[in-house]
C-alpha cells in the first residue's frame, strides 16, 4: 500500500513540495540476474539521497517510503520513519558536515564533493523552506520471480496546520550490459573478495560499487606461504602477472611508490605517506601503484596497488586484450597483496560511476562457465583456451 492510498480521505496533499535528487541521476544501476530457473536477484545499493523542502510553510517529515516496481506493481518496499528517520537524517548530518573540509573523501564515498548541499543540510525532521537531509546507503536485495524496471521513492511530511504534504519520484531501473568482452586480468585461480554482495567495503564508495579483490591461496589454504605474514614475498600472490582485460589507452597512470611493509593492515610511516600525497597526490596515496585503461564506449578498467617499478606500459600506450601491465603488490590503501580491479564509466577513479562487469574466460571450481562473479568469496579459474598470454 502506497502512501497516496495511506491518505484517502485525510487533509489536503501538495504534490510538489519535495524535490527528490539521487547522486546517481535520473537512472539507477542495480543487479537483476536470474540465479536459478526463472529467479532473479535484484540487487540495489542508492548511494545518496538529497530531499529538498520546497514548501513555504515549516513542516515535519513523517516517512520516506522506497518501493522497487515491475510493470508499475509494487515487488518491495522499504519505510524509513519516526525514530528511525530521525537517527538517519541526525547520522547523514553529523557524517557530511564532519568530513565538509576532505573533499577526496567525499569524491570516494559519493562521487562528488558538493552533492550534498552542507549549508542546507540539517539534522532535523523539522523543515523550513530550503532545508534539506540526506539518506546514504539504502540497500535493497530480493529473489524474485519478477524483473525491477523502476524505484519509486516517496516522501510524506505535515504541516504545522495538519496539512499533508506529498511528492514522489519515480526513477528508471538499468540492468548495465558491458560493451567490452572482458578477459580477467590475472592467470590461474584466485579467490574474490568484497564483492557487490558484501555491503560493507567497496559498495559503499561510488566508483567502487562492483569492485573486485583478488587474492590467492598457499598449497596448505593460507594467503601467505610458511609461518611469516611479514614479507610481501611470502603472501601467494605477491607479483603475480597482471593483464589488459581488454584492447584500450593508457589514460592514467602512477609508478614508484613503495609497497606497504608485509603483514596484515601495515602502511607506510606517517611521513613518508605526507611526502607521497605531497609529490603524487591523493590518489597515489589510495591506490599505490595504478593503471586506468579506456577501452572505448564509455569503459574504463582500473588495476590497483601494483608492485613498484612493474609496470610495463606509460602514458598514452595502446594496449591489446591479454597485455601484460605488471605485477600485484601491496602499495597504496591495502591491507595485504592483491589486485584491485573495477570497470567505470569515466577516467576518474574516485568520481566515475562503478560498473558491474562480466568476464568471458572464467570458471567455477568444478569447471563450469562463470561469467559474473557471485557470491563474494567465490574461487574462480581461467579458462585454458582463453587465458592471458605474457608479452612476447
Amino acid at each position: 500500500m502506497n502512501i497516496e492510498e495511506n491518505l484517502s480521505g485525510q487533509s489536503s496533499i501538495n504534490e510538489d513540495s519535495f524535490e527528490i535528487e539521487l547522486n546517481h541521476g535520473d537512472n539507477i544501476i542495480g543487479i537483476n540476474m536470474e540465479i536459478s530457473n526463472r529467479i532473479h536477484l535484484i540487487d540495489l545499493m542508492l548511494n545518496a539521497l538529497q530531499i529538498t523542502y520546497r514548501g513555504k510553510i515549516p513542516v515535519i517529515l513523517k516517512r520516506i517510503h522506497f518501493t522497487l516496481l515491475n510493470d508499475g506493481s509494487p515487488l518491495h518496499e522499504l519505510v524509513l520513519k519516526e525514530r528511525l528517520l530521525e537517527e538517519e537524517i541526525c547520522g547523514v548530518y553529523q557524517y557530511i558536515t564532519s568530513n565538509k573540509d576532505n573533499p577526496n573523501h567525499l569524491k570516494v564515498v559519493f562521487g562528488s564533493d558538493n552533492f550534498f548541499k552542507i549549508r542546507q543540510l540539517t539534522s532535523e525532521i523539522n523543515l523550513e523552506s530550503g532545508q534539506s537531509i540526506g539518506i546514504i546507503n539504502k540497500h535493497f536485495s530480493l529473489q524474485t520471480g519478477e524483473k525491477v524496471d523502476a524505484l519509486e521513492i516517496s516522501v510524506l511530511g505535515k504541516t504545522l496546520d495538519d496539512k499533508f504534504l506529498y511528492s514522489s519520484q519515480v526513477f528508471k531501473y538499468n540492468v548495465y550490459k558491458n560493451r567490452q568482452k572482458l578477459l580477467f586480468p590475472l592467470g590461474g585461480t584466485w579467490l574474490s573478495c568484497n564483492n557487490f554482495d558484501y555491503i560493507y567495503a567497496h559498495r559503499r564508495c561510488w566508483s567502487q560499487e562492483f569492485a573486485l579483490d583478488f587474492v590467492q591461496l598457499s598449497i596448505d589454504g593460507k594467503l601467505f606461504k610458511g609461518q611469516e605474514p611479514g614479507l610481501n614475498e611470502n603472501w601467494a600472490c605477491y607479483g603475480q602477472d597482471v593483464y589488459a582485460p581488454a584492447d584500450g589507452v593508457v589514460v592514467d597512470i602512477v609508478d614508484g611508490i613503495p609497497d606497504n611493509p608485509g603483514g596484515f593492515a601495515s602502511r607506510l610511516p606517517g611521513n613518508q605517506l605526507e611526502e607521497i600525497y605531497k609529490q603524487r597526490g591523493f590518489k597515489a596515496v589510495m591506490a599505490g601503484n595504478y593503471i586506468v585503461l579506456d577501452h572505448g564506449q564509455a569503459e574504463f578498467s582500473f588495476l590497483a596497488h601494483l608492485q613498484p617499478f612493474s609496470l610495463t606500459v606509460e602514458l598514452n600506450d595502446k594496449v591489446k586484450a591479454g597485455q601484460l601491465l605488471g605485477r600485484i603488490g601491496n602499495s597504496g590503501n591495502s591491507d595485504a597483496a592483491h589486485l584491485h580491479f573495477q570497470l567505470m564509466n569515466g577516467p576518474d577513479f574516485l568520481t566515475a560511476k562503478g560498473l558491474p562487469m562480466v568476464f568471458n574466460n572464467l570458471t567455477d571450481i568444478s569447471g563450469a562457465p562463470v561469467s559474473f562473479i557471485y557470491p563474494n568469496n567465490s574461487i574462480i579459474s581461467t579458462s585454458g583456451e582463453k587465458k592471458p598470454k605474457k608479452n612476447s
